[in-house]
């Protein structure tokens, strides 16, 4: 979330930022001895490319997810190849809380008996409505609409009203 538009602003391309900020990242999480010394930096580094396409995507939710996942996983197995029983069941139950959205998809497919149908799922589906004017005679022309972050109410001195939604309306008519 930091690295890759730091990055960007030093190398001034993206695909060379993603790949520098993947294998730091990659290089850091490979700080105990392994053979080679670079192999876990390189697995880890190839990995973060691919978390850094699908950050620059779909934001850092998904990327957090995913590394919440994994190290989950990871530490699920080790409690599960423990001897103590209570160590197992505990990574019994990591490991299957990471498979709940699963179930929980599977479910409402079968509920629903299928997938959402794919019409009306896009904005473009909805329309737009559209304000028709409303110009009263005698009224001089509207001011400028508020900006959208604007709150409140504002007059101005010739009788027009802008209201919350933006609507021009004149006090006068």
């Amino acid at each position: 979330m930091f690295a890759i538009p730091f990055l960007r602003k030093m190398v001034r391309y993206l695909p060379v930022a993603v790949v520098l900020a993947a294998f730091i990242w990659g290089f850091g999480h490979a700080g105990y001895p392994q053979q080679p010394f670079y192999i876990r930096g390189l697995e880890v580094g190839i990995g973060g490319v691919a978390l850094g396409l699908v950050m620059l995507r779909w934001g850092i939710l998904p990327t957090l997810v995913w590394h919440y996942s994994v190290d989950a996983g990871y530490t699920a197995m080790l409690l599960v190849r423990s001897h103590n029983l209570y160590f197992r069941l505990s990574g019994a139950a990591s490991a299957g809380i990471v498979v709940l959205p699963l179930v929980a998809a599977l479910v409402a497919y079968l509920w629903r008996g299928g997938f959402e149908p794919e019409g009306g799922l896009l904005n473009a589906d909805e329309g737009a409505a559209v304000e028709e004017p409303v110009e009263a005679a005698g009224c001089p022309p509207g001011p400028p609409l508020l900006p959208p972050w604007s709150t409140g109410r504002s007059t101005t001195g010739c009788g027009w009203r802008l209201s919350r939604s933006s609507r021009r309306v004149c006090s006068a008519c």
